[in-house]
């Protein structure tokens, strides 16, 4: 299958970028959020998860598995890991899924992402997926 990019508006201008539908599920939860994710091939870890599919998927601090730190982007975060299941085209992956807290590199600033959920690296490396930048264009094989 193939997806286009879609535009995203930064105060540098319109930026393209690839995203793949997915289906998030609280690892045992019946229910799943359908959502878009962004693919983030500078992302190393399985899943970025935003603030609204968080919570939709009704997950807590005390349902983590660990806390750990991430870094990138200048920022050093601290987050709370999830067992999750990621569904990419009718394949279903278990992977831990990395939600943000705090800011460590700010004193530990409260920090809420609410962009999209980001797959990385980790999962990119287990489907085959080709992006194509001058047509804008992500395929799964």
């Amino acid at each position: 299958m193939e997806y286009p990019y879609i535009d995203i508006t930064t105060p540098q201008g319109s930026l393209p970028i690839p995203i793949l539908p997915v289906v998030i599920l609280r690892r045992g939860g019946r229910r799943g959020e359908k959502c878009f994710a962004e693919v983030d091939t500078g992302f190393d870890k399985s899943l970025l998860l935003d603030y609204e599919t968080y919570s939709r998927l009704e997950l807590s601090p005390s349902f983590a598995i660990d806390i750990r730190e991430l870094s990138g982007v200048g920022a050093v975060l601290d987050c709370l890991v999830f067992e999750v299941e990621i569904v990419v085209e009718n394949r279903w992956f278990d992977v831990e899924a990395y939600f943000p807290t705090k800011i460590r590199s700010e004193g530990g600033q409260p920090y809420r992402y609410t962009g999209n959920p980001v797959i990385g690296m980790k999962l990119l490396n287990e489907l085959d997926v080709e992006l194509n930048g001058l047509q804008k264009r992500i395929s799964l094989k």
